[in-house]
């Protein structure tokens, strides 16, 4: 029967590049587990999900490679067959040298491989189940066989996107089974609504010395049992990245004008309801300055400035971002806001009387009395000696 896709993070290439229904698979040792077919490796990915506060995630692994044309379609056979169905295209839609379409079977050899049979989140960490037992030589220095990364994606409305925030973590325990086929590992630093990508190197072999069949496996860690999100800090250099904040409608994440902090800025405000949200975090309430970061090109008009809706804690003003020139040249705009102590939700958005089309780096707060001197409030001397308030 057909599966409903599972909200998974794959691989960058597989998500992309997956259109084939899931098979579930009826048998043998990966019973229950999801084939997903792969247009542009030419094999299939494993899929064995679990449900975690009430929702499904789960690990995703490669399973095989080197079939002959990219595969768009899977189908069960009436005895355990996979059939497997090639896309007729080209670009990245196939592999080079290969044929761009045909049909493959692939019958069960009963021959199980030494694999990653499951991974499980557990609290601290995960909890893997082989295939087959690790060697003596495996588990020994268990927990430095392993090299665990993770990293979060932002939903954009472009194809894919980058990662963000992406760190090594360390393992600091691992524990064998009495049996040796199930490793719990206990994982330093691990967030939810993250891809933990999971490595085993080899050597890494069972105790019949057969070397692990796929060494990689990639989890969408959507919720984390035992997680404590930790009180909010605001960011040492008070700048909050707009291309890690929630971006709506058009608005999307780009690296194509130099210059830009972090990594990337956020291009495509150019339709009535885009624009970008970030959670920002004063320590005390009172006043601040909101310090936007934004280029503001030639397009669709040179030398305009541009109108944009401002909402802090859902309070709306108008700013008026000045051109600056080209959109390799990046400026700062001011607004000075009261903040209450703790989290204020900040949106720019274009609305219906805005202009849009900036691009928009980042977002800093800066506390007016936290060093900074102004210099009008000084001595001044020589025979200039006035205050001005003519440029803003």
């Amino acid at each position: 029967q057909p599966v409903t896709k599972p909200v998974l993070w794959m691989p960058q290439n597989e998500i992309a590049n997956s259109p084939s229904t899931p098979v579930v698979v009826d048998g043998g040792p990966y019973a229950g587990q999801m084939f997903i077919g792969d247009v542009t490796y030419g094999g299939l990915q494993r899929a064995d999900l679990e449900v975690v506060d009430g929702a499904k995630q789960g690990a995703l692994f490669r399973m095989t490679q080197g079939l002959e044309a990219g595969v768009s379609r899977v189908l069960k056979g009436d005895d355990g067959q996979l059939i497997i169905g090639g896309l007729g295209a080209g670009g990245n839609w196939g592999q080079n040298g290969k044929l761009r379409y045909g049909l493959q079977k692939l019958d069960l050899t009963q021959t199980v491989p030494f694999d990653m049979l499951s991974m499980d989140v557990v609290e601290g960490g995960f909890e893997i189940e082989y295939t087959k037992p690790l060697s003596a030589d495996t588990l020994a220095d268990l927990a430095t066989k392993y090299q665990v990364q993770q990293w979060r994606y932002r939903a954009t409305a472009q194809y894919g996107g980058p990662k963000l925030d992406q760190e090594s973590l360390s393992v600091t325990s691992a524990t064998a089974s009495e049996d040796g086929k199930t490793v719990t590992l206990e994982v330093d630093g691990l967030k939810p609504d993250r891809v933990v990508h999971l490595r085993s190197p080899r050597p890494f072999a069972s105790t019949t010395g057969d070397t692990l069949w796929s060494t990689e496996a990639w989890y969408t860690l959507n919720s984390y049992p035992g997680y404590v999100e930790p009180e909010p800090e605001a960011p040492a250099d008070g700048i909050y990245e707009l291309e890690d904040g929630i971006l709506t409608g058009t608005a999307g994440i780009d690296t194509e004008h130099a210059g830009y902090t972090g990594s990337g800025f956020v291009d495509g405000i150019q339709t009535i309801g885009s624009g970008v949200t970030v959670d920002v975090v004063a320590p005390r309430a009172g006043a601040y300055d909101l310090v936007l970061r934004y280029a503001n090109g030639p397009n669709p008009q040179p030398n305009q400035a541009k109108k944009m809706s401002l909402y802090v804690g859902g309070v709306l003003q108008t700013i008026v971002l000045p051109p600056l020139g080209d959109w390799k040249t990046w400026g700062t705009h001011t607004v000075r806001v009261n903040l209450p102590a703790g989290v204020t939700t900040v949106e720019i958005a274009y609305e219906t009387g805005d202009d849009g089309n900036v691009n928009l780096d980042h977002l800093k707060v800066v506390d007016p009395t936290g060093g900074r001197v102004e210099a009008e409030v000084g001595t001044i001397t020589g025979d200039r000696n006035r205050v001005q308030t003519e440029h803003a």
